[in-house]
């Protein structure tokens, strides 16, 4: 096999970087030798992307490009732990280990439901809590009454010009309540809490609303942010 296609620099190296590149690139089609990574043959994703949403979720990368008006966006998936604390721990971790492996540009996010009388539950266990219990273990909180409630959202930007990802938080505010109501089909609805949250000055759960409205009172602006942090980096 001969090597010498060198990417570039990865920002760490450890058993997540060193697996998805056996995912990526193939077991024995690439080293990591003296600081970089190198490919022997052709990469497997397009180079001509500006930058890449790592996730395996198509509807996030299309509302990425919907946003990111002045970049290309790739698409690839990796299979990257989320075994820390903190939304913000989880996305910073994920760009790094995504970053390592493209020495390309990425984007990665991540998201979490808190409920602050709760303690702050489930956080960053929203997906693990639905995975294991179901949406009933969430409106059986509310039946005596709406709980105060809110998601939170990361999105994670990583390259070469970077010391550490940039990162970029926004929240939704609104309420638990105890039943579902509304159309998990939607194309917007990315979770089923969706249809047992009501956005604050919205009488409708996420669920129930338009795409209009959806994109009135519940979209955020860390899209927009993460598009001004690009436009202005040199």
């Amino acid at each position: 096999m001969v090597f010498g296609g060198r990417i570039g620099q990865p920002t760490v190296m450890n058993d997540d970087v060193r697996r998805n590149c056996d995912k990526i690139y193939g077991e024995e089609n690439w080293l990591y030798d003296e600081g970089h990574v190198e490919v022997a043959g052709a990469l497997p994703f397009n180079p001509l992307y500006d930058l890449f949403f790592v996730t395996s979720n198509s509807g996030k990368v299309e509302s990425a490009r919907r946003s990111l008006t002045d970049v290309t966006v790739g698409q690839i998936a990796m299979d990257i732990p989320e075994n820390l604390d903190t939304i913000e721990d989880i996305a910073s971790y994920k760009a790094n280990v995504a970053y390592s492996v493209l020495c390309r540009p990425v984007i990665c996010d991540d998201s979490g439901f808190v409920i602050p009388s709760l303690d702050g539950y489930p956080g960053v266990r929203v997906g693990r809590e639905l995975q294991e219990h179901g949406i009933e273990s969430f409106t059986k909180l509310a039946t005596n009454e709406p709980l105060d409630a809110y998601f939170v959202m990361a999105v994670s930007y990583m390259d070469h010009r970077l010391d550490e990802p940039q990162i970029f938080v926004s929240k939704v505010h609104g309420k638990l309540i105890g039943e579902q109501k509304g159309d998990l089909n939607k194309p917007f609805v990315k979770s089923p809490l969706a249809s047992c949250f009501v956005v604050d000055g919205q009488e409708k759960t996420i669920a129930e609303m338009t795409e209009q409205e959806y994109r009135r009172d519940a979209t955020t602006d860390r899209w927009a942010a993460l598009a001004e942090f690009l436009r202005k980096l040199p």
